[in-house]
């Protein structure tokens, strides 16, 4: 059995914590944004965690690149996904998912690539003024994980 006053086994609580409650403020923020409709916030959300990756793979190759527009943005239309991949990576049917599919596109959250015709999360949609605050919100949560984490990993005086 663990110690109790052990840092790690207070560390394994707090991400968990934070897991937890990051998921649940991802969910009704996004749940209030798309109608308490939950297949399009995890289309929505699956979407848009591939396309961030795909921005944040790129400026890991080029530092120097912009973060938003000119090529990355060009990078982040070549790397959507299929509707196809959604349905698999969501749990989601096929079928549900085309139908959301199309009215996230049309609502502007997310976007068709002319070329390629995957999906992918348009820049225009990131900043919208109630998408950022979702997402300053997350990174908020995020530096409060950091500093707890940082609070007890430090040394005892």
């Amino acid at each position: 059995m663990n110690d109790p006053g052990d840092p790690l086994e207070a560390l394994t609580r707090l991400e968990l914590y934070f897991s937890v409650r990051h998921i649940n403020k991802a969910l009704r923020a996004f749940g209030d944004l798309f109608n308490h409709d939950y297949d399009r916030v995890a289309i929505f959300m699956t979407v848009a965690e591939i396309g961030l990756r795909a921005i944040f793979h790129r400026i890991a190759l080029d530092p120097n690149a912009p973060p938003v527009g000119g090529k990355v943005q060009m990078d982040i239309h070549d790397v959507g996904v299929t509707a196809l991949a959604v349905s698999e990576l969501t749990g989601i049917p096929r079928e549900t998912v085309r139908r959301k599919l199309k009215i996230l596109i049309a609502e502007g959250h997310l976007a068709i690539a002319t070329k390629s015709k995957t999906i992918y999360l348009p820049i225009e949609a990131m900043t919208r003024t109630r998408i950022a605050e979702i997402f300053t919100g997350h990174v908020k949560d995020v530096g409060q994980l950091v500093r707890a984490v940082a609070y007890y990993q430090r040394d005892p005086v």
